[in-house]
């Protein structure tokens, strides 16, 4: 069979060596995108790069081609089965994956490498929507310099001299735009990056909309940090006083606890403070897709663009461009008292339990402890707390079956997680008509040993119980700490309080009792939260703190232009006056190396005569040498000769057959 071929294109192919190089280059920069994708995608991915291996093998044009067709039409419908699950911007970046390996696939000829070498540029910017941290920089940076080096080695097949495929080269250029790259970053005005706008369908982390028994047990055993805070002046809280408030419940339907509808949109009733409980801080949220500002009870002033709900719960600040700022300053009065009585709706939500769900037992317990203390309701509360001390009841990761019904909880195994308490002691104390509901938030905190900041973490995850006091209004009772009081002197979750297995975090058990151990943690954490404040979420404010600290405060944008237009003018005229000026060789790369040899093998006695060339010395030294370093002399006289007096000849392969050859 004939197959008619252009000669443009027959010029432009490359042979399988060289391609292999490019789809072993795709494959380390695309290879983190693998696994950030969807399971099935990532392996179907993964899959058509094998593919392109394969082809090469069978030199096999059309079965790549094939693979490619067969790769769009499954790789298109995966990602419109997820559009709606991962959202429209996430999917575009699965979609450019899919589309870089369909066109590796069909890659044959030498613009196909150039295409492919863009792409890999756009693959790197989409490594940014999943992760920020400083190893993907490092990777990225990494993965930048390979294609570089790949591409100016690529520039040099066929040509006679190679001169910029080396890696100190690209080094160099890399040094060049540095100070660019640098003028450019803390000087330009900021603008918010596409990975920092909020993801269209994508997941939410941190604190549920409602309480299910055994969701927050399963966030208690994250490492992984939700915010960081900064106490501001001298204010330092105890930590039986950090309670992180979150959302706030109202309605149990005998399976899980709900918000009320609309309550975050309502303005919160007033309440009087001590001037010396108030505390300030800043809250730095490391997890971009929290949905709730968790601040200590009960928030005074927070940011112009954040507001508290009925219940003093505020949601995180998302506009439509984003989350309106990186940090939030706080102040919060840490004692404080209702200064209206209890509206009437508040106390029929704060009553509700739901229909044919009897608990006679908990609901005896309670009236025989509100009667036991004359019908107070502080009383009550300390008393079902000393009940639960008192009668052996465990703290948990684990509980066993049942234990979201009171009545087995109360009365049976009695072990749960904090969830488990509180939804005991409300609903007791609803059976009495105490009003009461359930805030979830975090509780605690850990100190950073290195940065002083304090790091919140997902297993800092809590439920504790709110009760209607007259004169005193919503008064905090927390079940956990009449059970696991380390819970809560601690700020975190500790093996000795633990009953059964420890599912927490392994690096958490570990910092716990190893020193060294948690300091390195602190040292890694602190080094995170420097790259996140200073390079990631560097804002407008951040930068003005730069150029007041270099004088240039005053200057607004107009001012900032007039300084970075003349000195990228400066920087391009030293560029252009460093490159017309740089030192020229007579000898390329192949002269270069071969000079370096002739004088090592002359050492040993193998000489060079001036009249004879490079090709006629090794094929000279090839009539009396071993078989083997016969083959490699004539190998590299033959193709000596090809790269001076042939066109379109492969400098890179010579350069090979010479470091080859062994004397």
């Amino acid at each position: 069979m004939i197959r008619w071929v252009s000669a443009g294109d027959f010029h432009n192919r490359l042979d399988a060596g060289e391609w292999r190089r490019v789809t072993a280059t795709f494959l380390f920069v695309a290879l983190p995108l693998f696994f950030f994708l969807p399971t099935e995608l990532g392996m179907l991915l993964a899959a058509g790069v094998v593919l392109k291996f394969v082809a090469l093998a069978l030199k096999n044009e059309r079965f790549a081609l094939g693979a490619a067709l067969v790769l769009m039409f499954a790789g298109c419908t995966l990602v419109y089965s997820r559009l709606y699950s991962v959202g429209i911007t996430m999917s575009f970046v699965a979609m450019l994956v899919t589309m870089s390996v369909c066109k590796l696939l069909e890659s044959r000829n030498r613009r196909d490498v150039h295409v492919l070498f863009l792409l890999q540029m756009l693959l790197m910017l989409a490594f940014l929507m999943y992760s920020q941290s400083i190893p993907m920089f490092v990777y990225l940076l990494f993965t930048l310099v390979i294609s570089l080096r790949g591409l100016l080695r690529f520039e040099q097949l066929g040509r006679a001299r190679v001169q910029f495929a080396r890696w100190r080269d690209v080094v160099r250029m890399f040094a060049i735009a540095l100070p660019f790259a640098a003028a450019m970053f803390f000087l330009f005005p900021r603008v918010q990056p596409l990975w920092g706008m909020p993801q269209q369908g994508g997941a939410k982390t941190g604190l549920p909309e409602e309480m299910h028994m055994g969701d927050l047990s399963s966030l208690a055993q994250s490492n992984e940090i939700a915010f960081r805070v900064r106490f501001l002046g001298d204010s330092r809280p105890d930590l039986n006083q950090l309670y992180w408030r979150g959302p706030v419940l109202w309605f149990f339907d005998g399976i899980q606890w709900h918000q009320r509808p609309g309550e975050v949109h309502e303005r919160p009733p007033r309440f009087g403070y001590r001037e010396n409980s108030v505390v300030r801080y800043e809250l730095t949220p490391v997890k971009k897709t929290l949905r709730w500002l968790t601040v200590l009870d009960l928030p005074l002033n927070l940011p112009v663009e954040a507001r508290a709900g009925h219940a003093w719960q505020v949601q995180m600040p998302i506009t439509p461009r984003g989350v309106t700022a990186n940090r939030f300053e706080v102040s919060s009065a840490l004692s404080y008292r209702m200064e209206d009585a209890l509206p009437a709706r508040d106390r029929k939500d704060a009553l509700q339990l739901p229909r044919n769900y009897p608990m006679p037992q908990t609901e005896g317990l309670a009236r025989r402890l509100l009667q036991e203390n004359g019908g107070d309701t502080r009383g009550f509360a300390n008393a079902f707390l000393a009940y639960l001390h008192d009668n052996e009841f465990y703290y948990t990761l684990e509980p066993p079956p049942g234990a979201g019904n009171p009545e087995t909880f109360l009365f049976g195994n009695r072990m749960g997680f904090c969830e488990h308490y509180t939804n005991a002691m409300v609903l007791a104390a609803r059976s009495v008509g105490i009003p009461a509901r359930v805030v979830i938030g975090y509780q605690g905190g850990e100190p950073n040993s290195v940065s002083g900041d304090w790091a919140v973490r997902e297993e800092a995850a809590h439920a504790w119980a709110e009760l209607w006091i007259d004169g005193e209004g919503w008064v905090r009772f927390d079940p956990t700490a009449a059970v696991a009081p380390e819970r809560i002197l601690q700020g975190r979750i500790s093996s000795g309080g633990l009953e059964g297995e420890d599912s927490r975090s392994l690096t958490s058990r570990i910092a716990e009792t190893l020193s060294a151990v948690a300091w390195l943690r602190d040292a890694l954490e602190a080094t995170q939260a420097f790259w996140q404040d200073w390079v990631i979420d560097l804002d407008r404010d951040q930068q003005q703190s730069i150029l007041r600290g270099l004088g240039l405060q005053n200057l607004g944008a107009i001012g900032l232009l007039f300084i970075l237009v003349p000195a990228l003018l400066i920087g391009a005229a030293l560029l252009y006056w460093f490159w017309h000026n740089r030192p020229r060789y007579d000898e390329d790369a192949v002269a270069r190396l071969l000079r370096r040899r002739l004088a090592r093998w002359a050492k040993r006695g193998y000489v060079k005569d001036d009249s004879e060339s490079v090709a006629v010395f090794f094929r000279r030294l090839a009539q009396n040498a071993a078989p083997p370093q016969a083959a490699q002399l004539q190998a590299a006289a033959a193709g000596y000769e090809a790269l001076r007096y042939r066109e379109n000849a492969n400098a890179v392969q010579v350069i090979d057959l010479i470091k080859r050859i062994r004397l």
